[in-house]
């Protein structure tokens, strides 16, 4: 192990709660450009499709990094057996068919917002 992770892992292992100040974005103002990009669908629960693989985007389920409550989040929504998927023997197959649903879902991204809630003030009871 380095002596530069020593070093950090001790820092970090130091620190105290009054240390620490929780921001996890700056405010949009501050940000460059290409980080805001995007920004309409942030809080869109869609599914983000690259070619033939396709992965849910679940804002819904870390809520407190919108400022807003976190009630208990849905269960996740990409089922199990799509870590399970090869692509052998599949040269020929149309992905836009297979995905159409997902591909339906995407074009229709501006419509799938999370409902927002209450402003999380403070830290909640379990971080007490």
């Amino acid at each position: 192990m380095s002596d530069d992770i020593k070093f950090y892992r001790k820092f970090f292992d130091r620190l105290t709660r009054k240390s620490i100040i929780w921001q996890p974005y700056s405010p949009f103002e501050q940000m460059p450009e290409d980080c805001t990009q995007g920004i309409r669908i942030w809080d869109s629960v869609i599914p983000l499709l690259s070619l033939c693989i396709c992965e849910w985007h679940q804002p819904d389920r870390v809520m407190r990094q919108f400022g807003c409550q976190q009630p208990i989040p849905n269960p996740p929504m990409t089922p199990a057996h799509v870590h399970a998927l090869t692509l052998r023997g599949k040269a020929d197959d149309d992905w836009t068919t297979i995905l159409s649903l997902a591909l339906e879902h995407w074009a229709n991204r501006y419509a799938y917002h999370f409902a927002p809630t209450p402003p999380q003030v403070g830290l909640s009871c379990t971080f007490r």
